[in-house]
């Protein structure tokens, strides 16, 4: 009996499983039919009638027959076959084929989510051609315009630009006939092209506009203004060095010149339509021709200054010679007298060879000056170098003279010290003669 209620209670449960599982079927069943009318019910064929706008021709004809197409394809046949699909897995679901409800179930769910793709896919599409088609003639709005007012702007300024009119006129030309191009590929409907030509039509324009502005100031600094510049500074250098200035070390009639040539093949390159050299050959040539005329002025301060100060520096020198004669002198007398110290020697002969090679160099320097060997900026750092070294030797001479006072000082006081005694022992002797008493036996305590 027991086996009997068990067996019925088995039969039971697999009932219920197999309607559990059969009501799941039912639902997934329900919800793909569901999905399958909501893609049928969803305005496609509106979509693609946005594109009736546009030239409906060229690629636009062919994209939207495709997209017709592919749209009544999925509607005929791939949406039909889900149909059949879901009700081959209802029936497999009523004789309890549950495995192969589920494969049919899974290949329904495959088929819809290409289906969603593919209809994304043409939305997107659509999307694109008509924001490529607003974007592009927006912009052709402006770029039109643009064009035109610079052909205006090269035909009221040609003077500013010389020989590279040509060259502008020729990129002029070309502009003109890529907005032909774009109005053709529009009435073609080809507007995905026309896109793309406007994109790189609108950096063209760009690039020309920022051309023009900028080249007859580029033109003009290297045509005109850099040459006169340099024209000007070799004049300027050419009156200089016959007025004695010492600029021949400085050789910048060789790199005037080299400019020069750099800036008449700039000025050919420019007209020619390269301008990548200009900017930087403008900005380093400038920067130059300042650092000249401040290298020139500078050794026209220097002559200036060693004109100037010679004639101070020779007294300078001429006095701490004639100061260190008197010092040697006193040194010599001392000599006999006092024995001196190898350091106090040695800061004597050291301060004697200083103010000779002194006086060698200002001879060298008054030799340089006459026969004009050296420019004046290095005849000036020499004066400067020599007046430090004259200060310097001023403060040691100082401090040596100090020396050789308190030499003398104590020389004195030696001196002083030796009289006296001298005083107290003649005073002495008188005393002893008054007292009868022998000088040998009192001095000598015998």
């Amino acid at each position: 009996m027991a086996y009997i209620i068990g067996i019925i209670l088995i039969v039971i449960a697999l009932i219920i499983t197999g309607l559990i599982l059969r009501k799941r079927v039912y639902d997934v069943v329900d919800r793909y039919e569901a999905w399958k009318m909501d893609i049928m019910g969803r305005n496609i064929a509106s979509e693609l009638s946005r594109i009736k706008i546009l030239n409906l021709s060229g690629e636009t004809q062919d994209k939207f027959e495709a997209w017709k197409d592919q749209w009544e394809y999925i509607v005929t046949k791939e949406l039909t076959d889900i149909e059949e699909h879901l009700f081959d897995a209802e029936e497999a679901a009523d004789r309890y084929r549950f495995s192969k409800a589920k494969k049919i179930l899974a290949k329904v769910d495959q088929i819809l989510q290409s289906v969603e793709k593919d209809i994304e896919k043409i939305l997107m599409e659509v999307e694109e051609l008509l924001e490529s088609e607003e974007s592009s003639r927006k912009e052709i709005e402006h770029v039109e315009p643009t064009v035109k007012a610079l052909r205006k702007q090269l035909s009221q300024n040609r003077y500013q630009y010389g020989k590279a009119e040509a060259y502008f006129d020729k990129k002029m030309d070309e502009l003109e006939a890529q907005l032909t191009n774009y109005h053709q590929l529009v009435e073609n409907g080809n507007y995905i092209e026309a896109k793309q030509l406007v994109d790189q039509l609108k950096l063209s324009v760009d690039s020309l506009e920022g051309e023009l502005d900028d080249f007859p100031q580029l033109y003009k600094s290297c045509k005109q203004e850099l040459p006169s510049q340099l024209d000007d500074l070799y004049t300027g250098l050419k009156e200089m060095k016959n007025e004695g200035y010492r600029v021949d070390h400085l050789a910048f009639e060789k790199e005037i010149r080299k400019y020069q040539e750099r800036l008449l093949h700039i000025v050919g390159a420019m007209e020619s339509g390269d301008f990548s050299e200009a900017e930087g050959a403008i900005e380093e040539i400038d920067g130059r021709i300042k650092e000249m005329y401040q290298l020139l002025e500078k050794e026209a301060i220097a002559r200036n200054f060693v004109e100037t100060k010679v004639p101070t520096y020779q007294s300078t020198l001429k006095e701490i010679t004639d100061t260190f004669a008197g010092t040697k002198a006193d040194v010599e007398l001392l000599k006999k007298a006092y024995y001196f110290e190898d350091s106090d020697m040695e800061k004597y002969l050291t301060l004697e060879k200083a103010i000779g090679k002194l006086n060698t160099q200002f001879e060298e320097l008054l030799d340089k000056i006459e026969k004009e060997k050296s420019p004046h900026t290095k005849l000036r750092d020499e004066l400067e170098a020599g007046f430090v070294q004259i200060e310097e030797l001023k403060e040691k001479h100082e401090a040596f003279k100090k020396r050789i006072r308190n030499l003398r000082k104590d020389e004195l006081e030696a001196k002083d010290k030796l009289t006296e005694m001298r005083n107290q022992l003649y005073s002495i002797q008188r005393k002893l003669k008054k007292s009868n008493v022998p000088e040998f036996q009192v001095i000598y305590g015998t």
